[in-house]
């Protein structure tokens, strides 16, 4: 699978903490070591209780990927890693589900009207996903054959949102798809013809990108940075309760996964 490597651990001295997330205070002590150790360049989006005599701290680099470390009760350490307790448990996993998640899914919900999406499928389907996807990325073309038995079927809609970061001409790409008086045929081209073996999608790159489309593009990618997601394929949806959820990737077993989680596109 194509990831959106994070090549450098780059992270702002700024603070914010969003309240929807449980925090605690933080001593100058805390901050003055959290600081240290990040040698100025994290960003503290929060603080949740930790494990112990630990407190947990949700952080986040200049290209957005947000992590978790633990700081002690007495402030003379940082923990980055995996926290396991006496029973064999990964906390640090089970904190990434409760904390990370939840709050990606919150800038999710709050960002998503901000990006631009082409729609493939009927609008009566009754199921319905939004698809993060680069038109050069191998792991969204699995993801695509095995979403479009459904979406013939009339069972699934998609909503595609187009980013730019596998290939150099993935930018270029977009835009053809975009800019087609039918994205939908468009996509499917791209798709079709797509190589494995060089990871390249299908549709020829388009020469020159219109202004409000390479705008667009720029709007899709801020939503990318924003949220934290740094991969694709990465499906959204709000489930039979009205959550919003996302994965990276597309469930093995597809039928399955829209018979269980019975996936929207609104509450």
């Amino acid at each position: 699978m194509k990831k959106y490597i994070l090549t450098t651990l780059l992270l702002a001295s700024a603070m914010m903490v969003n309240n929807s997330i449980a925090d605690t205070q933080m001593s100058e002590k805390e901050l003055a070591l959290i600081k240290k150790v990040a040698n100025n360049q994290l960003t503290l989006l929060n603080t949740f209780p930790g494990p112990g005599n630990l407190k947990g701290l949700i952080l986040q680099s200049q290209e957005h990927q947000n992590i978790i470390m633990y700081i002690d009760k007495d402030a003379q350490y940082i923990i980055y890693g995996t926290v396991i307790d006496k029973s064999g448990t990964n906390l640090t996993q089970k904190d990434n589900e409760l904390y990370i998640k939840k709050y990606t899914a919150l800038k999710i919900a709050d960002n998503l009207a901000e990006t631009t999406s082409i729609k493939q499928g009927s609008d009566l389907a009754p199921y319905k996903i939004i698809v993060l996807a680069d038109p050069n990325c191998s792991a969204c073309h699995y993801s695509y054959q095995s979403m479009k038995p459904f979406i013939d079927k009339g069972e699934l809609q998609v909503q595609w949102i187009f980013v730019y970061f596998v290939q150099a001409d993935s930018q270029a790409k977009a835009a053809a798809i975009m800019a087609a008086e039918d994205p939908a045929k468009a996509m499917e081209e791209n798709e079709a013809k797509f190589d494995m073996d060089s990871e390249e999608g299908g549709i020829p790159a388009l020469e020159k990108i219109p202004d409000t489309i390479r705008d667009t593009l720029e709007g899709n990618m801020k939503f990318m940075r924003d949220t934290g997601i740094n991969s694709t394929p990465t499906i959204i949806y709000y489930d039979k309760k009205g959550e919003l959820k996302f994965t990276n990737g597309a469930p093995s077993d597809f039928a399955n996964f829209l018979k269980n989680e019975s996936p929207r596109v609104s509450k």
